[in-house]
C-alpha cells in the first residue's frame, strides 16, 4: 500500500530554513578560504618579487649599481627587472658619452680662447699698423708738398740768376 505521512509545516519550513542557512554558511565559508588563498597566492606570485625588485632599486648608490634580485619569477616581473638593467647600462653608456662630449667641448673652448686671444693680438697689431701707415702718409704729403713749394720757389730763383748776367750786361 499506500502510505500516508503527516507532516507539520512548520517544522519542515524550520528545516529548510536552518539547512539553507547552514548551505549559505558553507558558501561563504567557501568563498572567503577562496579569497585567503588567492591573496596568499597574489603575494608568493606578485608582491614578494615586486618588493624585491623595489628593494634592490631604493638600495641603488649610482645608477651603474644594479644587482638583478634572486628568485624573481620567470614573467613580466622579471621582464620588468632586465628591462631596468638594460635601462641602467644605456644610462651609464648616455653618461660617458656624455662625460667625452663635456670633455671634447672644454678642448674646444680653450681651443676657441686661444685662438681668441691670438685675434685680439692680430687686431691690435693691424691697428697700429693703421696708426704707422697714417702718420706715414702724412709725411709723405708734408714731404710732397715742401718740395713742390721749394720747386715753386726755386723757379723764380733760377729764372732771376741765369737773367741776372744778361741784366748786367744791358745795364
Amino acid at each position: 500500500g499506500l502510505a500516508i505521512v503527516i507532516l507539520d509545516a512548520d517544522a519542515l519550513r524550520k528545516q529548510a530554513v536552518q539547512a539553507l542557512s547552514i548551505t549559505v554558511l558553507i558558501y561563504i565559508f567557501g568563498i572567503a578560504l577562496t579569497l585567503i588563498l588567492m591573496a596568499m597566492w597574489i603575494h608568493r606570485i606578485l608582491l614578494r618579487p615586486l618588493k624585491q625588485l623595489r628593494n634592490a632599486i631604493v638600495s641603488l648608490n649610482s645608477i651603474d649599481q644594479f644587482v638583478m634580485p634572486e628568485g624573481l619569477p620567470n614573467n613580466e616581473i622579471r621582464l620588468l627587472a632586465q628591462s631596468l638593467k638594460s635601462s641602467t647600462n644605456q644610462i651609464k653608456q648616455y653618461q660617458e658619452f656624455l662625460h667625452k662630449q663635456a670633455q671634447a667641448l672644454e678642448v674646444a673652448v680653450q681651443d676657441l680662447s686661444a685662438k681668441n686671444t691670438q685675434l685680439d693680438s692680430a687686431l691690435s697689431e693691424l691697428h697700429h699698423t693703421q696708426i704707422q701707415m697714417i702718420q706715414s702718409e702724412k709725411m709723405s704729403s708734408l714731404g710732397q708738398m715742401v718740395a713742390g713749394i721749394a720747386h715753386e720757389i726755386n723757379n723764380p730763383l733760377g729764372f732771376i740768376h741765369s737773367n741776372l748776367v744778361h741784366n748786367i750786361y744791358y745795364l
